[in-house]
């Protein structure tokens, strides 16, 4: 459950009240949508009495439902379903994230990716190119293959029925070596970030960090592609993708 607790010297910063409210929302959300009194006043650690007032407040609102059964079960309302559409609609990642990717760019002087997931794979959706002389036949709208870097975040991130068919498929056409990807996925466990190399083009060398909504969920993934071996993986660009990807995730709520 995401961490909604307040340092003292930030609290004069936010109303105590919302923050208690959507903590309450989180939970219900966080039980399928669907909860007891008895069971959400034990996961958030308030008196029945307390949390009777918040939910009747959002019920009057149109936010939870109450199912009257012998033990009343709370709901999310219609009122979620019309502004999660509403912020679905508006929100852009590559709008947000965009200026992030410049920075890297500009920071690094090497290519910097945005990825989304899409039923086809991961998906540049952004993409600045160094000014060195690199060409990987990669642009803006390149499916990137579930066994580069990019790939790797999202085979270890999302639920992997999401990205079986593409690893099955992979795998049987021999693209990589099993063992070593598995080698990668436990060195991005311990590292923050993925590397690959040479699974696109002979010499060329990526690396590339996760990005998380405020929901802990996977939003995408930054990465930066040039040329070199595993050496790179001591350099300072390691460390600039980690900082910038972790701004990005900041940028979208997220909250270590």
């Amino acid at each position: 459950m995401k961490n909604y607790e307040i340092a003292d010297s930030e609290k004069s910063k936010y109303n105590h009240s919302i923050m208690v409210g959507f903590k309450i929302l989180s939970i219900i959300a966080e039980n399928n949508g669907k909860i007891t009194l008895a069971n959400l006043s034990q996961q958030i650690d308030m008196p029945k009495s307390q949390l009777s007032r918040y939910l009747n407040s959002f019920q009057k609102l149109g936010v939870l439902i109450k199912e009257t059964n012998e033990a009343p079960i709370w709901s999310l309302g219609f009122t979620m379903v019309e502004l999660g559409k509403i912020a679905e609609e508006n929100f852009d990642i590559n709008k947000q994230v965009a200026p992030i990717v410049m920075e890297l760019k500009a920071k690094t002087n090497e290519t910097v990716a945005l990825s989304i997931f899409t039923d086809n794979g991961p998906k540049f959706i952004n993409l600045k190119h160094s000014s060195k002389a690199l060409h990987i036949g990669l642009d803006i709208g390149s499916y990137v293959p579930i066994y580069t870097a990019t790939g790797i975040i999202y085979r270890h991130y999302l639920d992997q029925t999401l990205t079986n068919h593409l690893f099955e498929r992979a795998k049987a056409k021999d693209r990589f070596d099993v063992s070593q990807y598995e080698k990668t996925i436990s060195f991005l466990k311990e590292n923050g970030f993925a590397y690959s190399h040479g699974t696109l083009v002979n010499g060329v060398f990526a690396i590339s960090a996760p990005i998380f909504y405020a929901n802990n969920s996977l939003a995408g993934a930054l990465s930066i592609i040039t040329f070199g071996d595993d050496n790179l993986l001591e350099s300072t660009i390691c460390n600039d993708l980690l900082f910038y990807a972790n701004k990005a995730s900041k940028l979208l709520g997220y909250q270590e």
